[in-house]
């Protein structure tokens, strides 16, 4: 589900009473990880930023036997250069995105000899994974 939120909510609760006080930046933003990867696998060239909304938590599948995330979400995945990927409006981690537990949270997604320059992941907190990484390459885990 893709939902818009305003950069400004909270400096609009402060200033209600300002009726000439308007918020025009607007963002889109993520709170399901397969519609962040179906957007993210479009690679249109347009649009390299991707904003999870704050306040989101993923539970993070595992990987099985055949290379299929199950039991949870699946990881974000980067496979294009200059993608950045941010928690809420601005990549805060004061925003509150969570991936948690699972295998992998961040998956660089390349084939062959690819090489991807300027990919950005902020604001994110990675807890209770499995202990071994908390970003991968493509079916290989790295540290």
């Amino acid at each position: 589900m893709t939902m818009k939120f305003s950069l400004c909510l909270s400096i609009l609760s402060i200033l209600l009473s300002d009726k000439s006080y308007s918020c025009d930046a607007v963002y889109s933003c993520y709170n399901d990880s397969s519609a962040l990867k179906t957007a993210m696998s479009v690679q249109d060239s347009s649009q390299k930023t991707f904003h999870v909304c704050a306040d989101t938590t993923w539970n993070m599948g595992r990987l099985n036997s055949n290379f299929v995330y199950v039991n949870g979400d699946q990881p974000i995945r980067l496979g294009f250069s200059g993608v950045k990927v941010l928690c809420g409006p601005e990549g805060n981690v004061k925003d509150n995105c969570n991936l948690v537990g699972g295998d992998i949270g961040v998956e660089i997604e390349s084939y062959g000899e690819e090489v991807f320059e300027d990919m950005v992941i902020e604001g994110f907190t990675f807890t209770g994974g499995d202990g071994t990484t908390s970003i991968g390459n493509y079916f290989e885990k790295i540290s």
